[in-house]
């Protein structure tokens, strides 16, 4: 379950990352899964009572209603809720994409120009293992902090004098960090 949470949050946080609308759906909330032999299913977003949601069967959840996960904080829907504030507070679906960067050894990031002239980085990880990348910045950065702060890894750290920013990831890991400017 973890394991497919993270795979969902890593491709979901791409599309958050990124400037203009962010959209996903009721099934990318709750995990919705495709029933057992195939067909169709109903997508329980807020109640899963059977009966409730109509005559087809409810589908299974990886992650739960929408009610289930709201009062946990370490829900699927909490994480993604941190990035949506983050992503709204500094102005992200205004920003403009500037600079798109990776390598062949699976690893991407983009930076998006935001309204106050700072900096927003999407950096995926999608090798299996742990690493730190150090990604170039289109125009130097006076700091660098996480847009929505993972404890368990380490912050980001500006290098080459501002020009590039390094960020540890966890195996098929997306982060998002926000990049003054100088």
């Amino acid at each position: 379950r973890r394991a497919l949470r993270e795979a969902c949050l890593f491709l979901l946080g791409w599309r958050i990352g990124l400037p203009g609308l962010a959209f996903f759906s009721p099934a990318e909330l709750t995990g919705a899964l495709p029933p057992a032999g195939g067909g169709n299913g109903v997508i329980p977003v807020w109640d899963d009572t059977p009966g409730r949601a109509g005559a087809a069967p409810p589908m299974p959840l990886a992650f739960g209603t929408l009610a289930e996960q709201e009062g946990d904080d370490a829900s699927f829907l909490r994480a993604v809720g941190r990035l949506l504030r983050a992503r709204k507070a500094a102005g992200l679906a205004l920003g403009e994409l500037v600079a798109v960067s990776g390598g062949g050894d699976g690893w991407a990031g983009a930076v998006s120009s935001l309204p106050d002239g700072g900096m927003w980085l999407v950096v995926g990880n999608a090798a299996p293992r742990r690493r730190t990348l150090s990604v170039p910045l289109p125009r130097p950065a006076r700091s660098a902090r996480d847009a929505a702060p993972d404890a368990s890894l380490t912050a980001p750290r500006l290098a080459d004098g501002g020009r590039a920013v390094e960020v540890e990831l966890d195996g098929r890991q997306c982060r998002h960090v926000l990049l003054e400017k100088r």
